[in-house]
């Protein structure tokens, strides 16, 4: 619900956060939960999060999405704590500026004046992402996509649709890749997967390349028998490495625009 911002994503690798470690998934945690409860596509909330407040973290190669975050007149602020990013907004409130988005999912508190009782529940993250939830959802009732819900989050604008599209399509990628880090059933998943995989298919390779290795050499002449027998073995190894390849590369997750949300059992 917010502009981009390179210049403050820009500061966030230049400075890391210094906030309460346990402060660095709240959003997330919130954002995979909800996940599964409203039945949103998988990833789908997580990433609109880390688009809107993400930042650089050594920790976690996805980043993560930073609860305290305050964006006003086309700047955004990674605040360290509730309390500073609260006083902020008040003294952004008492200048008569209006349009600020605030929390996790970067609520505008000026579009959306009647999303939270009060501003220290716009900057409750299990609130903040609730609300976020149900504007998705809404709009995935209204177009039966996910893809125009998510982009549609941020903007009815065709042409900021596409852009935001974009920007969200690569870090829901990154969360297929690595795994979501509030959730770790999925960076336990692709590990061992990963591990198991690599594994198998180097020791499929070893064995082509010794079986290779051993054969003599000899001389065949063009177009005979033998040597069209052996063209073809050779194109069949070939294969058969192409395909050992092919089968080390973790298995995508599809693509959200097409993509069914997955019946999960609901958490409490």
């Amino acid at each position: 619900m917010k502009r981009f911002l390179p210049v403050m994503l820009f500061l966030s690798l230049l400075f890391p956060f210094r906030g309460k470690a346990d402060d660095s998934l709240l959003c997330l945690k919130e954002a995979v939960r909800l996940e599964k409860r409203e039945r949103i596509q998988k990833n789908l909330l997580s990433a609109i999060a880390l688009v809107e407040s993400g930042r650089y973290s050594k920790q976690y190669p996805t980043g993560v999405s930073w609860p305290w975050t305050v964006t006003a007149e086309g700047k955004g602020q990674f605040y360290p704590s509730k309390e500073e990013a609260l006083a902020a907004v008040r003294d952004l409130q008492s200048n008569g500026i209006e349009n600020i988005d605030v929390g996790c999912m970067q609520i505008n508190l000026k579009y959306h004046p009647n999303a939270f009782d009060s501003l220290e529940d716009a900057f409750n993250p299990a609130k903040n992402v609730a609300y976020a939830a149900d504007f998705l959802k809404k709009n995935y009732q209204e177009t039966k996509s996910w893809g125009e819900a998510a982009t549609r989050y941020h903007s009815k604008n065709v042409r900021k649709a596409f852009k935001y599209e974009d920007k969200l399509l690569e870090t829901w990628n990154r969360l297929a890749k690595y795994g979501n880090p509030a959730d770790p059933t999925q960076v336990a998943q692709i590990k061992d997967i990963s591990k198991e995989t690599v594994e198998k298919i180097n020791r499929k390779i070893r064995q082509i390349k010794q079986k290779n290795s051993i054969k003599p050499v000899t001389t065949i002449k063009p177009g005979s028998e033998e040597g069209r027998k052996m063209a073809a073995q050779w194109r069949k190894e070939k294969l058969e490495e192409y395909m050992a390849r092919k089968k080390a590369k973790p298995v995508s997750e599809p693509i959200f625009e097409d993509a069914e949300p997955k019946v999960e059992k609901a958490e409490n």
